[in-house]
């Protein structure tokens, strides 16, 4: 799906405008071009959470699931249900914005 391809694209520009303005290279432009980011990224979540919905997109929403998740661990847990509790490693706001 072309919007997951789109959404990583968006988080790294972010976070290469972050690392920057964290560097001291702020610019009135900079905040500019964040917030459009930002929009576009709310934009592809509420695109991808639609698709989420869709049953006939359930093989390609799998598909983006795996793309975005790079590590699952069970980690023991007493008080967890089943005694484990699970961790997603990947790409977070990926994963975040299809909840």
């Amino acid at each position: 799906m072309q919007s997951a391809e789109e959404l990583s694209q968006v988080e790294a520009k972010t976070a290469g405008l972050l690392t920057a303005i964290k560097d001291g290279m702020y610019h009135s432009s900079k905040k500019a071009k964040m917030e459009a980011l930002e929009a576009r990224k709310a934009g592809l979540n509420a695109t991808l959470a639609e698709a989420l919905q869709d049953h006939m997109s359930r093989p390609a929403v799998t598909g983006i699931l795996r793309g975005l998740i790079r590590e699952i661990r069970m980690v023991p847990e007493a008080a967890a249900p089943g005694g484990h509790h699970v961790e997603l490693l990947g790409e977070r706001a990926g994963i975040l914005g299809l909840t």
